[in-house]
């Protein structure tokens, strides 16, 4: 069965832009392409975070 993604706000911490990813978890800032951004219903970073897919 394909996982779906549940849908994730971002914020950047180099221009503190915010953004939603609706399909896939984001690498880098919309707004400025800085790789330092957080998920903000964690506030840590997406590579740490595990739990944002759902079987």
């Amino acid at each position: 069965m394909k996982e779906r993604f549940v849908p994730t706000e971002y914020q950047c911490q180099h221009c503190q832009g915010r953004f939603l990813m609706e399909e896939y978890p984001a690498d880098r800032c919309w707004y400025c392409g800085s790789e330092r951004i957080l998920d903000r219903r964690t506030l840590r970073n997406p590579t740490e975070t595990s739990s944002s897919k759902i079987p």
